[in-house]
């Protein structure tokens, strides 16, 4: 072929080194030992395959790209490129792990927003709902229209903190 390495099954065994112009693994690259992976270019780990090594984890190119759910396992990991990306993956080490790069990405995911509402509690406990916020109404009018008329308009984070300091104030009084 062109110099390109491209795992289609399993490919393991007690040292594994592969050497190419651009390595892609489809499944699973596995070593007992120590795994190399060398590329010109670009190594990257498909969406849900694996990378295994039970000694060390050597990957190293111009890009490291380890796609969404797959994994990169190994006792101890170096990973050496300009550009390593971890989008939405897992790079794992037994003991340490050793990124030589220019740019790193590590991506993550968040999952189930809508399960959870967003609030915001004032200083003094009082809960404000993130859709209340643009609700408030500013005191003296709208304040960005007034800028220069200081004696009749207040700005609303004043008038709000004053408010906020309220019950501490009653507090200290007693």
């Amino acid at each position: 072929n062109d110099g390109n390495i491209v795992n289609n099954g399993e490919l393991g065994g007690g040292t594994v080194n592969l050497t190419g112009k651009n390595i892609e693994n489809n499944d699973l690259i596995s070593a007992a030992g120590d795994l190399s992976l060398k590329a010109e270019n670009k190594v990257e780990n498909k969406s849900e395959k694996a990378i295994f090594a039970g000694g060390k984890l050597s990957i190293s190119g111009k890009e490291i790209l380890n796609n969404k759910n797959s994994e990169l396992l190994g006792s101890n990991i170096e990973l050496t490129a300009d550009k390593v990306r971890n989008e939405v993956g897992t790079i794992k080490a037994f003991n340490d792990i050793t990124i030589k790069t220019n740019k790193f990405e590590n991506i993550g995911e968040v999952k189930d927003l809508d399960k959870y509402e967003s609030y915001y509690e004032t200083w003094d406990e009082k809960i404000i709902e993130a859709g209340q916020i643009d609700d408030w109404k500013r005191i003296g009018g709208d304040y960005s229209k007034n800028k220069g008329e200081k004696a009749k308009k207040a700005h609303v984070g004043d008038y709000i903190r004053g408010k906020q300091k309220m019950p501490m104030k009653k507090l200290l009084k007693k």
